[in-house]
């Protein structure tokens, strides 16, 4: 398979990371491609409609720009990030899941997404904690997750990039952003898309400096962040304990950090549902 990932012209660090991550993990032949990012300098030059941000708009057009390189290759592309990481298993579990999957039952296939929302982290724990004691991977229907974002890592269907394409370009004021556009026209039923589960990528350290991050709601995005590392199908649940142990204890209150104690018990394996 062919895997294309964006990245910017200056950001020498992502893509040396990405591209020692890619080859370290190259289990199955695949091939990596860079696709040069746009900036915030274009979109400004171009004058860019839309109520998005700059880096926003920016991110948009660049996996347009990534969609079209695909269709330079035959068959099913992989589209990520440049602070995305790969494991030893993601792409043996990707080539199995297409060679499994109905060709004509899905147009996109995210490898992990954010959530946002504490119920949707409760329950999708749970069901990844029951389901790889028997080391399983298997798809979920995005549309039937409610609080899903992100577009760091995906394939494309070799039969859907035209379809992906003519629906992306169709947007003319860039006033949402790529993650969110894409949502909605899942929700809409006019892409078809699922989530393999346990995720099968992840952010790599450096996605917690995305540069369209929000710095007023950093402490949202490192939860969302962490949290996406912990259902990794390769995950180091004991880098995710480190991160949480450098967090200031003062920012979690009281009340919070009891109920949050009593979660831990809740969600054991000792906890006997009655």
């Amino acid at each position: 398979m062919h895997c294309i990932y964006i990245n910017l012209a200056e950001q020498l660090d992502r893509r040396h990371a990405l591209e020692a991550n890619f080859l370290k993990n190259n289990q199955n032949n695949w091939t990596l491609k860079r696709y040069e990012a746009v900036d915030t300098k274009f979109v400004h030059e171009q004058e860019i409609k839309g109520k998005s941000q700059p880096a926003e708009k920016a991110c948009f057009l660049s996996h347009i720009g990534a969609l079209k390189k695909s269709e330079k290759y035959p068959g099913p592309v992989m589209i990520i990030e440049d602070d995305s990481i790969m494991g030893q298993k993601t792409q043996n579990i990707i080539d199995n899941l297409i060679n499994t999957l109905d060709p004509l039952s899905w147009d996109m296939m995210y490898t992990d997404v954010i959530i946002t929302d504490i119920h949707e982290m409760i329950l999708l724990y749970k069901v990844r904690r029951a389901q790889f004691k028997n080391d399983l991977v298997t798809v979920m229907n995005l549309r039937q997750m409610p609080t899903f974002a992100g577009s760091a890592a995906y394939v494309i269907n070799g039969s859907s990039k035209g379809k992906l394409l003519n629906l992306l370009t169709s947007v003319k004021n860039f006033d949402t952003p790529y993650d969110m556009v894409l949502r909605q026209l899942i929700w809409d039923q006019k892409i078809n898309a699922c989530v393999t589960f346990p995720f099968v990528t992840t952010g790599s350290p450096l996605s917690q400096s995305s540069q369209i991050q929000n710095q007023k709601k950093a402490i949202t995005d490192l939860t969302c962040d962490l949290f996406r590392k912990l259902i990794w199908a390769e995950r180091s649940v004991e880098e995710i304990q480190e991160a949480l142990a450098d967090l200031d204890q003062k920012l979690v209150d009281r009340e919070t950090a009891a109920f949050a104690d009593l979660l831990k018990l809740a969600l054991s394996s000792n906890f006997l549902y009655i």
